[in-house]
């Protein structure tokens, strides 16, 4: 996941990282760290994150020279 977050978003384990997280961004936060996590968060969406595995199955499908994914399962 800190591939894709850029250091914008900690990744805590339990409970209480989350806790020291969250009072940590509160603490430190400027407009800075907020416009990458919106940009993080943008790029993240559901729709794009079903795009991208919808690429990827349909580009395994076709190296297999087998059937491609129904357009209806892309218009989400």
């Amino acid at each position: 996941m800190k591939d894709y977050t850029y250091g914008a978003v900690e990744i805590c384990s339990d409970a209480a990282g989350f806790i020291k997280a969250i009072n940590r961004i509160f603490k430190n936060d400027g407009p800075e760290q907020l416009a990458l996590r919106l940009s993080v968060a943008q790029e993240n969406t559901w729709q794009i994150r079903t795009r991208e595995i919808a690429d990827l199955i349909e580009k395994g499908l076709k190296a297999k020279n087998l059937t491609t994914i129904n357009p209806y399962y892309l218009s989400f």
